[in-house]
């Protein structure tokens, strides 16, 4: 997905995408951010992980630690079904908007005429 970007022209003239060749700098920034922001996601989860094993001795009445986690992974899991069904369409209309491109880009490769 690394090719040069395609005209608005050339994109609307074969109703392909032209979204791609984002700078290589640009998603590399991008996959930094997202690292970061996992880190510090998984640092909150513990500090919750955490607090919430010190809480839960408290409540009456009592509630095991790793039955509440489990609810509660699967509450994650169950919402986040949606945005991984959203993400796998995402990245299959990625790559059959890329295989496109490279075929029109071959096909004008080829460099046909209007002689029949």
């Amino acid at each position: 997905v690394w090719a040069p970007r395609v005209s608005k022209s050339f994109a609307k003239q074969h109703h392909t995408c032209r979204s791609y060749g984002f700078p290589k700098h640009v998603i590399e920034q991008r996959q930094k951010t997202i690292t970061l922001q996992l880190q510090h996601t998984a640092n909150e989860l513990h500090w919750y992980i955490t607090n919430l094993e010190q809480n839960v001795q408290q409540w009456q009445p009592y509630i095991e630690p790793s039955v509440l986690s489990s609810a509660i992974n699967e509450c994650v899991k169950n919402a986040q079904q949606r945005l991984r069904q959203e993400f796998n369409y995402k990245r299959k209309m990625l790559t059959l908007n890329s295989n496109d491109r490279h075929l029109i880009m071959k096909f004008y490769e080829l460099q046909p005429n209007n002689v029949v």
